[in-house]
């Protein structure tokens, strides 16, 4: 079999797109025989090219489960010796970090069943190699095995404290110590035991030394691991923080207000000082912290662009600020309002416009949760605001009628007695209204205990795939996905744009490779996503995709459509409509494929004829929404077969 598997990997790296298919075939074939693992073996040790080592590294992670059980000790031992070998002698990281997945599986079978006594003790010393590569793969491993055998180190639990302070300590290796953040932050999602949370405590200092000093060199990505774990210790309920708090609160706001900085890490900065504001507000109230937050917080709104189009920039300083101070006025009202009231008398006669913008933001922004402190200086507050809509800076003016329509919301009913002063109409030259918007907590998705609750309660998690313009926001989505899976629920990706697919290549596999059940896109995003040619056809990217996802939904504008599983595909015709708008199309298709899937429809064809539907309905219309009634006419219309076919799509 050997032999014969080497020809079909090569051949199925192959750019032709038959050869490519006969390939998957034959080793679709092979795979079902317990062989294939020590064929799969051998070439992960002994390929050339490092391309098709990897090959056969991912080949082995998906087929050794199912095979474990019927392998003989020898051969057992032979697969982890092969394992350790490319852990610690492979030269390509793409290999070696293919080849420490495949451990990470091995091992949840072996270790429990007692298989494989020496793995942790080859860790350890791995995790203290003079090498870089073992130091860090061996960190990496640490990581990804707690999820699956984390009960295994908990009488190491001490000795891994240890070996994780030193490794965060690493001068030596960048990498090094991001494996050393990560596997932290692994252990501290595994650890339920209070005792052994509480112990947590003893490495914030050495990751704000770690954090620090990768901010003082540039390693900003290392400084942002930093701030996710400090997000769990936040939402933990352990009393993980004490005194820390202070040095915490200090940290994040000195990166927040450097502005040398990646927008992204002083993002994370500023979202770690939200949560404290959020979660563990009398803290900061018991340090005094307050106050030095909103001395920061406030001057950082007047960071808003020049350009009118920056509404769209989700890490925008101004706007994280603002939270911040919303929340903390939510929570600490009597602490927040003379500090805001003050910034915002001092600076409402500023020279600076952005700074004038900020005073009267400001003021919008506590309305809700200093309402009480507002109403009793409600004169002098108004004046400052109804001063800046005669402001000669329409940015300015544009605050000001956010504040103004903040107090018409929270000031009731105080705010009557005052509508002389304040009935403002704002039109443009086109005789259009204005609109104005405050995105506050949409701008950026973070996982905290609301997405963790909604995600234990849904059983298709979808993913947007615009939302992988953020570094931060992947993060989340992988946390995400584990999450819905380890709950059982169906992952669906959609592809969203092909320029984002090409712009995040990487990223979007990770995701659709480890956790996707179903994906949509559209033929060009299709092609992306393989890395076909345009001259492509849609159906062989169908058929290529349905290799690595069990369910593959294809659009193909006026020319139909394809549902594609287990490497074949159907084509469904397009339902004939008169365009109107097609903005929405997608989304509309995608909805009929999951009402399917969740009815547990079997009839492919059928359902993709009511993704059909429903898509051209949409475009026959002015608006992305379908009317109620339609939506329980096509639902009546579809007569589908009823029987579950969850297991499928989720295998």
């Amino acid at each position: 079999m050997a032999q014969s598997l080497e020809l079909l990997l090569i051949q199925f790296l192959m750019p032709d797109n038959d050869a490519r298919r006969q390939a998957e075939d034959q080793i679709k074939r092979l795979a079902k025989d317990p062989q294939v693992v020590p064929a799969l073996v051998q070439h992960l040790r002994t390929a050339k090219t490092p391309n098709v080592r990897q090959l056969a590294a991912v080949l082995l992670r998906k087929r050794i489960t199912g095979h474990w059980a019927k392998l003989s000790p020898q051969m057992k031992q032979e697969v982890k010796q092969s394992l350790i070998e490319s852990i610690t002698i492979e030269n390509s990281p793409p290999v070696r970090r293919a080849s420490a997945n495949v451990v990470s599986v091995v091992a949840k079978y072996a270790v429990p069943a007692g298989e494989w006594p020496d793995l942790l003790t080859f860790l350890f010393q791995c995790s203290q190699s003079a090498q870089e590569d073992h130091r860090e793969v061996a960190l990496i491993l640490f990581s990804s095995l707690t999820e699956t055998i984390g009960n295994t180190f908990r009488p190491y639990f001490a000795d891994l404290q240890t070996l994780l302070l030193k490794c965060m300590q690493d001068e030596n290796s960048s990498r090094v110590r991001v494996a050393a953040l990560k596997a932290v932050g692994s252990f501290l999602e595994f650890t339920s035991d209070g005792d052994d949370v509480v112990k947590f405590r003893d490495f914030i200092p050495s990751i704000l030394n770690v954090a620090r000093k990768c901010i003082a060199s540039g390693e900003e990505d290392v400084a942002i691991l930093a701030f996710e774990i400090f997000d769990e210790l936040i939402e933990s309920p352990a009393p993980l923080l004490g005194d820390s708090v202070k040095s915490i609160v200090q940290f994040s706001l000195e990166v927040s207000c450097n502005q040398t900085l990646e927008s992204s890490t002083r993002h994370q900065a500023i979202q770690i000082v939200s949560w404290l504001a959020k979660y563990k507000y009398t803290s900061l109230k018991k340090h005094k912290l307050v106050i030095p937050i909103l001395q920061v917080m406030c001057p950082l709104i007047a960071e808003s662009s020049d350009q009118e189009d920056n509404d769209d920039d989700d890490l925008a300083t101004d706007r994280a600020a603002a939270e911040v101070i919303d929340t903390l006025a939510m929570n600490l009202p009597k602490h927040v309002f003379p500090t805001v009231f003050e910034f915002s008398s001092m600076y409402s006669q500023s020279t600076d416009l952005k700074f004038r913008e900020a005073s009267v933001t400001a003021l919008g922004v506590i309305s809700e949760g200093c309402y009480d402190l507002i109403k009793e200086k409600l004169d002098v507050v108004l004046n400052i605001v109804l001063g800046a809509l005669r402001d000669p800076e329409k940015m300015v003016r544009g605050a000001a009628s956010f504040a103004l329509g903040q107090f018409a919301e929270y000031l009731q009913p105080e705010i009557l007695s005052h509508y002389q002063r304040t009935v403002i109409v704002l039109t443009t030259p086109d005789a259009q209204r204005t609109m104005l918007a405050y995105q506050g907590t949409s701008s950026v998705v973070n996982y905290d205990s609301c997405l963790a609750s909604l995600i234990s309660k849904t059983n298709v998690f979808v993913v947007e795939g615009y939302l992988f313009e953020l570094p931060d926001t992947i993060r989340t989505i992988t946390k995400a996905c584990e999450e819905a899976h380890r709950n059982g629920a169906l992952v669906a990706v959609t592809a969203s744009d092909v320029s984002c697919i090409e712009r995040h290549y990487d990223d979007f596999w990770d995701i659709v490779g480890n956790y996707a059940d179903i994906i949509f896109a559209n033929s060009d995003e299709a092609r992306a996503f393989c890395h076909f040619s345009a001259d492509e056809s849609p159906i062989s990217a169908t058929r290529y995709l349905s290799h690595f996802v069990p369910f593959v939904s294809v659009t193909d504008g006026i020319n139909g459509s394809y549902i594609g599983a287990k490497g074949e595909a159907i084509y469904i015709p397009p339902s004939p409509c008169v365009p109107v708008d097609t903005c929405g199309a997608g989304d509309a298709y995608a909805s009929g494929i999951l009402y399917g899937i969740l009815r547990g429809v079997t009839d492919l064809k059928g359902m993709g004829e009511l993704a059909a539907t429903i898509a051209a309905t949409v475009v026959g219309q002015q608006g992305t929404r379908l009317r109620v009634q339609d939506a329980v006419e096509l639902a009546r219309s579809h007569d589908f077969r009823l029987n579950s076919v969850g297991t499928d799509v989720g295998s």
